[in-house]
C-alpha cells in the first residue's frame, strides 16, 4: 500500500509529527508514505521519512507561480502510483482533491483546524470551497470533533475522529530531562519556568505570554517563559520582549529534536491559542503531569486530566498572571499512562490502516 500524505512541511510541526508516528509503525509492515510539502526548504524529517522508502515532492509556491503550482500537482496526481491520497490541508487543498479524483485516485480530506476567530468573508469563502472540495473527496477525517463542526458543518457526523499519535511514554516527567534542559538554558533550580511548545504563530498566541510574564515578573524576579518551536512571529515577539524590557527572561530555543525532555523543564504549561483543531501540545504537557492552563478556544475533547488543567478566557490577563504565580507552590507530577492510551500510536496506527482498508 502506497500513500501520498499531503502536508505543509515535514518540520517538525504537530500535524507531520503525528503522520510519522503512524508511519514509524506501518512501514514495518511494507506500507509506504510519500509526502507533498509546501516549502523549498528541507525539513527536519525528510531524511527519516526517505529511510523507509518515501518520496518527497516540493511544490512550488502559488504566489511565485500558480501555473507551475497547478502543474505540480497535476503531475502528482496523474503519474504517481497511490492506492490513496490523504490531503491534510481541509478545503485548501481543493486542486489535489480535484486532480485526484480527475486521474481516480481515492483521497481523504483531513481537517486540523477550527478558527474561532474568522470574518464573514473567511468564513463565506471556506464554505465554498468545502463544498467544492467535498465533490472530489471519499473520505472526511478530523482531529477532533470541534474541528469536524467547524469545517463540515452539518455533515461532521460523516467525519472520521482519528487522534494525533504519538509515543506517549516518551513524555512522562523525567528528573534527568529536567535536570539537563535546565542546565543548558541556565535556568537555576529556584526558576519558575512557564513553557509553551508549539509553531510561533499569531494562531497559537505565544505573544500573549509574554505579556502575562511582564506582569508576573512585578512580583515574581526569578519568573521565566519558555517558547519551544520556530515561526514567522518569532522576531516580532522577540521585538516585543524587548519593549517590555524583559528579553532576558524570555527563552527562545527554535525547533528542536526531542520537545518532549522540556516539559520535564517546565514548572508549568499554557497554551493560549485563539485558534486550535485540538491542542496536542496540551495532551502531552498533561502526560508529563504539569498544571496546565489553556485559552477559553481550546476544545475540552483535549483534556484528559481536569484536576491538572485550568481554562482561562484570554481578556483576562490578571487572571493568568494569578493562577500562573499559584502554580509555583509546587505539585506532585504523577500520572498514569493508561489514561491516555486513545493517543498512543500504536491504537491510532491500528485505526489509520482500518480506514485506508475501509477507502479501498
Amino acid at each position: 500500500m502506497r500513500i501520498l500524505h499531503i502536508v505543509s512541511a515535514l518540520a517538525g510541526g504537530g500535524v507531520e509529527s503525528s503522520v510519522m508516528g503512524s508511519y514509524r509503525i506501518l512501514a514495518k509492515d511494507g506500507i509506504i508514505f510519500d509526502f507533498a510539502v509546501f516549502t523549498d526548504r528541507v525539513g527536519m524529517l525528510e531524511d527519516e521519512a526517505k529511510s523507509y522508502g518515501s518520496k518527497i515532492y516540493h511544490i512550488p509556491s502559488k504566489r511565485e507561480s500558480y501555473k507551475r503550482f497547478l502543474k505540480s500537482v497535476k503531475d502528482i496526481m496523474k503519474n504517481g502510483n497511490y492506492d490513496a491520497i490523504h490531503c491534510h490541508l481541509a478545503e485548501k487543498g481543493f486542486w489535489f482533491y480535484y486532480f485526484a479524483k480527475k486521474y481516480g485516485k481515492k483521497c481523504i480530506m483531513h481537517t486540523h483546524g477550527c478558527w474561532n476567530k474568522q470574518s464573514f468573508l473567511g468564513k463565506l469563502k471556506k464554505n465554498i470551497l468545502v463544498a467544492l472540495s467535498s465533490k472530489y473527496c471519499d473520505m472526511y477525517c478530523s482531529c477532533s470533533m470541534a474541528s469536524a463542526k467547524y469545517v463540515f458543518g452539518k455533515d461532521y457526523k460523516k467525519s472520521n475522529i482519528i487522534n494525533n499519535a504519538f509515543k506517549t511514554e516518551r513524555f512522562l516527567f523525567s528528573q534527568k530531562d529536567r535536570d539537563e534542559v535546565r542546565k543548558s538554558y541556565n535556568i537555576k533550580d529556584n526558576d519558575f519556568l512557564i513553557g509553551a511548545v508549539g509553531r510561533l504563530s499569531a494562531e497559537k498566541n505565544q505573544g500573549f505570554l509574554i505579556k502575562i510574564l511582564s506582569e508576573i515578573l512585578k512580583k515574581r524576579k526569578t519568573a521565566k517563559l519558555m517558547l519551544v518551536g520556530n515561526g514567522a512571529m518569532k522576531s516580532e515577539w522577540e521585538e516585543f520582549a524587548k519593549r517590555l524590557k524583559i528579553s532576558d527572561s524570555v527563552i527562545f530555543t527554535g525547533n528542536v529534536k526531542n520537545p518532549e525532555k522540556y516539559y520535564s523543564a517546565f514548572d508549568a504549561f499554557c497554551l493560549p491559542s485563539v485558534n486550535e483543531g485540538f491542542g496536542m501540545a496540551l495532551v502531552e504537557a498533561q502526560i508529563n503531569g504539569l498544571r496546565c492552563f489553556a485559552s477559553n478556544y481550546i476544545t475540552d475533547e483535549a483534556i484528559v486530566k481536569k484536576e491538572n488543567v485550568s481554562k482561562i478566557v484570554l481578556v483576562d490577563e490578571k487572571k493568568w498572571a494569578e493562577a500562573l504565580t499559584d502554580a509555583e507552590s509546587g505539585y506532585e507530577r504523577n500520572t498514569c499512562i493508561a489514561d491516555f492510551e486513545q493517543f498512543s500510536v500504536e491504537q491510532v496506527s491500528r485505526r489509520l490502516i482500518s480506514l485506508y482498508n475501509k477507502l479501498l
